[in-house]
């Protein structure tokens, strides 16, 4: 049975038959594909890159996970002082009253 290789840089081939090939980052090739022969150091074992990213999919025993950019870390406490999605923001401040005295003309 055939080894599956993974792409580990693009790379395009010279035409064959009139078709050019490119072979893009994560594309899999078979260890019998004509292509692959010459160009190994441009893939690694397909298994090997799975297992990588199984390995980094989950955090290590007593390390939390990451919640992606979007969340923000809620507090130690988890006080009801954190803002609500919907709150709204505060009103602003009102203009000093005008200090000039209705009827004068400043001129």
């Amino acid at each position: 049975m055939p080894e599956v290789f993974r792409a580990i840089e693009p790379f395009s081939l010279p035409e064959r038959n009139g078709v050019s090939r490119t072979i893009r980052t994560g594309d899999l090739v078979s260890d019998d594909d004509p292509d692959f022969k010459g160009r190994e150091h441009l893939f690694e074992p397909a298994i090997k890159a799975a297992n990588r990213a199984l390995e980094t999919a989950s955090a290590a025993p007593g390390e939390r996970r990451s919640l992606g950019l979007g969340h923000k870390k809620a507090s130690a406490s988890g006080s009801a002082s954190a803002k609500a999605p919907d709150a709204q923001p505060p009103a602003p401040a009102t203009p000093p009253a005008s200090t000039q005295k209705e009827g004068s003309t400043d001129a």
